[in-house]
């Protein structure tokens, strides 16, 4: 009995580590988000102590940026950027959060959806009230700072032409209701591209 009982607790403690972490307007997990405060990788690590936090500089299409991810021992589970611009460069220690992406389903936002739901339950928790707009290589769908990306599943027709994604413009929010995929990623404050 004495060890059952250890490893129910055990098992519970291990499924719910990371649902402790929830993204919300003001907030993820302890870390306040404000589009007018700055932030550090020592602010990052301190509002996460039970998580591996990492730092790197980053580059791509857009300006090189600060990148910040938060891990457990599984997964990469969010990361923050901050892209360099007049105020922003390598040496920075606190610089704004351009964006924030979650990445895995260990992470749930206020509303109670995660990486990995579809869009009816996004619809059902949020209301039909959302926006809807074109990234890069999918949609987003959402407002109030939380913004759900997916990508519209290829048709066989469209698959036997030889396509292998949908170009994001021109798809509409009835559409991404009427597909009902599944979110990739969760976002702050603004669609991630």
């Amino acid at each position: 009995m004495k060890y059952s009982i250890i490893f129910i607790l055990f098992c519970v403690s291990h499924i719910s580590f990371a649902k402790d972490v929830i993204l919300s307007q003001t907030n993820i997990g302890a870390l306040k988000l404000s589009q007018s405060s700055l932030v550090s990788f020592l602010d990052v690590k301190s509002a996460f102590p039970n998580y591996i936090v990492t730092h790197s500089i980053g580059s791509g299409d857009s300006a090189d940026f600060h990148r910040i991810e938060i891990k457990d021992n599984e997964e990469l589970l969010f990361y923050i950027e901050s892209y360099f611009d007049e105020k922003t460069n390598k040496a920075t220690l606190r610089f704004d959060i351009d964006l924030l992406v979650i990445t895995s389903s260990k992470v749930i936002d206020r509303y109670g959806i995660s990486v990995g739901d579809d869009v009816n339950k996004v619809i059902k928790q949020r209301g039909s009230n959302l926006v809807a707009s074109a990234n890069h290589f999918d949609n987003s769908i959402g407002n109030e700072q939380i913004y759900y990306q997916v990508q519209i599943p290829l048709s066989e027709k469209m698959k036997n032409k030889g396509l292998d994604y949908i170009s994001p413009e021109g798809v509409t929010k009835e559409k991404i209701i009427l597909e009902n995929p599944i979110v990739t990623t969760i976002s702050w404050p603004y669609p991630s591209w």
